[in-house]
């Protein structure tokens, strides 16, 4: 059976983003799937629910698919994150046989805008992505938690939140061995123009973090 597992920012912007992505995966996936949803607190970041899916999938068959959703911009909201959170939606939801059957053919994961230099060069850009369970038991069993801690009771500094977010997205589905990425072709995405300039623009605000060899992620 499907697992998914929804990251939920509590902002009310977070929740009426969750609500909505609920009624798409609802309506659109046809076969039984377990639903999963992890609403954080306010200071914990996507790395606690990925290490929620790191340890639940030791109890799931090799085969199960996985996918992975978020709040895509709950904490920013902007029009340009709303149309790149409805691509994102579109193809991994409403597309969502064709990454099952990516994943049958052996590839360890499937998402999209991946493979764009210095930005999202070897992760999925947004961090929405399908896999199987067994890849995910391939992870390293220690992936860095030790940088961060589930129960933590205070509320991060800026720097320390960002890194968290950094860490989440750089430091987990590509950290396997068999590490097979597939990534649905850039010219699929409409509108390419907007998201290229709020990249573009997301570089420049973050020029004390960002580096040509260190993958850039957007928050």
């Amino acid at each position: 059976m499907i697992k998914i597992y929804h990251h939920i920012y509590p902002t009310k912007n977070g929740i009426e983003i969750s609500h909505k992505q609920k009624e798409r995966l609802s309506l659109k996936i046809k076969e039984k799937f377990d639903y999963i949803p992890n609403i954080v607190n306010r200071y914990q970041t996507e790395l606690w629910t990925l290490k929620m899916i790191q340890e639940d999938s030791k109890n799931f068959d090799d085969e199960t698919p996985i996918l992975y959703i978020h709040t895509k911009g709950a904490t920013k909201p902007t029009i340009e994150r709303e149309q790149w959170r409805e691509y994102m939606e579109r193809e991994l939801i409403d597309n969502y046989k064709f990454h099952l059957d990516i994943l049958s053919k052996g590839f360890s994961s499937s998402g999209v805008l991946m493979g764009i230099p210095y930005w999202s060069s070897s992760i999925y850009g947004g961090n929405f992505w399908w896999t199987t369970a067994g890849y995910i038991k391939s992870l390293p069993e220690d992936l860095g938690w030790d940088k961060w801690t589930p129960n933590i009771t205070y509320i991060p500094n800026e720097n320390e939140f960002g890194n968290w977010i950094r860490w989440a997205e750089n430091k987990f589905i590509n950290q396997g061995p068999n590490f097979n990425p597939y990534s649905v072709p850039i010219f699929n995405f409409e509108r390419f123009e907007e998201l290229a300039i709020l990249i573009k623009n997301e570089i420049a605000e973050n020029t004390n973090i960002y580096k040509i060899d260190v993958t850039k992620t957007i928050i």
